[in-house]
């Protein structure tokens, strides 16, 4: 995600959905921080997908495909061949971020 990019967060434990916009953080801290009105929705602790999009120009979306990153409750990858494809990506980084538990 890039700093000042509009993303949507979608709260899996209360159902609340809003946007907002990327604020630069430490990288690999794991951290996953609401200011402000976005901060009244969303609860420390509760489990969250972080949405980002793209446009596209229709030559380019035949060789588009998106990006799911799969991580713990400490945001840590869990899935191997995700983590691979993104740290061999060239482009641009990862379009999408789903955050789910490690384990029930």
């Amino acid at each position: 995600l890039l700093e000042h990019e509009q993303v949507a967060i979608v709260d899996i434990d209360n159902g609340a959905r809003l946007e907002t916009y990327v604020i630069a953080g430490e990288r690999g801290s794991g951290d996953l921080c609401l200011n402000g009105a976005a901060a009244r929705l969303v609860a420390p602790g509760d489990r969250v997908i972080v949405i980002s999009y793209a446009d596209y120009d229709q030559a380019d979306l035949a060789a588009y495909e998106p990006r799911v990153v799969h991580v713990d409750t400490a945001n840590v990858v869990v899935d191997e061949a995700t983590a691979a494809l993104i740290a061999a990506a060239d482009g641009p980084p990862p379009r999408r971020y789903v955050e789910v538990p490690a384990s029930r």
